[in-house]
This record gives structure tokens, sequence and C-alpha cells, in this order.
């Protein structure tokens, strides 16, 4: 099994991939929405697209049915990327309630559902001196530590349950 040491070391994210906007939130590209569910590139880009299509991909319907425009949807490509918002739902569906579900969109699932997609990648992407909240860059970096640390507990869950290994982590090197 690999440490939580091993692992903090191993799961690294390409910044370029994540946006941060002016009113503190992200955008992410595709390709790091991708690498994040740990799924194909090209298929989410597809399923996005079809937003707009009278028989819209799977992907597309769940967003479509939490109330995201389909135009909107289809054009993130684009428009900046995809706004975290509505990460969660892609993360769902491909995680849940996809043909053949992702054990890496699961996971990021549960992680993101105790600490919030935001909080996560400030800590992922070293951008904690960017926090708009009030609270003393102090009491930001013990609340990254301790999301870093629910993630980690996440990951090591679904390594014990059988849902996560090497293969699943691979995407998110550098």
């Amino acid at each position: 099994m690999v440490s939580n040491l091993e692992r903090s070391e191993e799961l690294r994210f390409d910044p370029s991939q994540f946006k941060l906007q002016e009113d503190g939130t992200f955008r992410i590209s595709i390709r790091g929405m991708a690498a994040m569910a740990g799924i194909d590139f090209g298929g989410l880009a597809r399923s996005l697209k079809s937003a707009v299509d009278e028989n819209p991909l799977p992907c597309a319907r769940s967003l479509l049915a939490q109330g995201i425009y389909p135009v909107d949807v289809a054009t993130w490509a684009e428009t900046g990327g995809i706004p975290e918002d509505a990460a969660p739902f892609i993360l769902e569906h491909y995680g849940i309630n996809a043909a053949s579900p992702s054990a890496q969109a699961r996971a990021a699932l549960l992680a993101f559902s105790r600490v919030g997609i935001n909080a996560y990648l400030r800590e992922r992407l070293g951008l904690l001196q960017h926090s708009r909240a009030e609270s003393s860059p102090r009491d930001q970096q013990a609340l990254a530590q301790g999301a870093l640390n629910l993630i980690r507990d996440g990951m090591d869950l679904m390594e014990r349950l059988g849902g996560l290994d090497d293969r699943d982590r691979g995407c998110f090197r550098d």
C-alpha cells in the first residue's frame, strides 16, 4: 500500500489546467477535469459539446438537469473552462452514474464533498495566499492541511475497498 507521504508526492496537478478567476472561483480545463475524473479527454469534450444536441450524451444531460444552460456547457472549451460548481456533477456522473464508473472520479467526489473543490484546488496549486477569506494565513494553512488529510484518507479508503489503484492515480502525475 502507498503511504500518505508517497501519495502526496505522487498526486500532482498541472497548474496550467486550472484558472483562478477574479471572483475567487476556478475554471477547470476539460483536459484537467478529465484527468481529475480518470476519464478520456476526448470523451468528456464530446459529451460537453453534445449539450446543444437534440439528444445530448449522458454527462451533458446530467449537467442540464442541474439547470445549466446547454449553450454554456457546449462552449466551455472556448470560454475559459468548466466552472468549479459544475465539477461535482461531472464527477458524480463519471464516478457513480456512468456505464463503467471511474474509481478516481468517485474518490475525487468524496474528497471534494468533504472540503470543497475551491479549497482543495487552492491547496494543491499553492494559491492559499490568494484566498479572500477573512481568516489569517495560519488559519487558511491549517484548513488546507486538514483538507489534504481528508483527501488522502478518502484515497486510502478507496484503495482499501479495492476501488483505486496505481493506474487510477497515474493521470495526476506531472
